[in-house]
């Protein structure tokens, strides 16, 4: 007849339960060390692959490489080596042709800033020439006298220094090369100002004077 083969566990009594913590507390191969020991004493580590080789070292260490945190400043400072004058020439001419390409017709006598627009855009309603009139006065500093010659700009002095930084940029970008061509480009594109020639009817000189009838003719009287 079988029997039960059972085994009585007697609970520890509170001698024996101090007596252990006071041991696991001193030495690091306590019932708690033990018991992590014997959970993983069985596993085996994973074999390196090949490639690990060259990414952790033998140490057993991570080789991370640093993060530069400041590569993306570091990229938008102008190349240290481009010539000072070099720089302030294009600048002079950078801003000189967008000048150029953003004002008006040289302003005749006795116009205003609609009497301009008016000349030189002949399909504009009356009411865009006033808009863009009005427009044009704030970017010229609401000045009221305009003189002959003179032209108005069609844009605001932030747009103007917008559009030089941006040409600035590009042209510190650059390479030397690159930076002689795209100082000749500008150069060439700016036109020469022709200056306000200011023509006057000459002294004791009336303007269309027409000729006296004696002056007419020049052959011999008649009989």
């Amino acid at each position: 007849m079988a029997t039960n083969d059972t085994v009585q566990l007697n609970p520890p009594t509170i001698e024996q339960i101090e007596a252990r913590s006071t041991v696991g507390a001193t030495d690091q191969t306590g019932p708690a060390q033990k018991l992590y020991t014997s959970a993983y004493a069985d596993s085996t580590p994973m074999p390196r692959r090949p490639q690990d080789a060259a990414t952790q070292p033998a140490n057993g260490t991570l080789d991370i490489p640093p993060i530069d945190l400041f590569k993306s400043q570091r990229s938008e400072i102008p190349n240290a080596g481009i010539d000072s004058k070099e720089s302030e020439a294009f600048k002079h001419l950078a801003t000189k042709l967008i000048e150029q390409q953003n004002r008006t017709a040289p302003v005749a006598k006795g116009e205003g800033y609609y009497q301009v627009l008016q000349r030189m855009h002949k399909d504009w309603t009356p009411e865009h020439l006033y808009d863009e009139a009005h427009r044009i006065k704030n970017y010229n500093h609401n000045s009221n006298e305009l003189r002959v010659g003179q032209r108005l700009s069609t844009i605001s002095d932030w747009q103007k220094d917008h559009a030089v930084k941006e040409r600035m940029a590009a042209f510190e970008k650059a390479t030397p090369e690159q930076r002689k061509q795209m100082l000749a480009e500008v150069q060439k594109q700016i036109v020469p100002d022709k200056p306000v020639v200011h023509r006057h009817p000459q002294p004791h000189q009336q303007p269309h004077q027409q000729p006296h009838q004696s002056q007419r003719y020049h052959g011999s009287p008649r009989r």
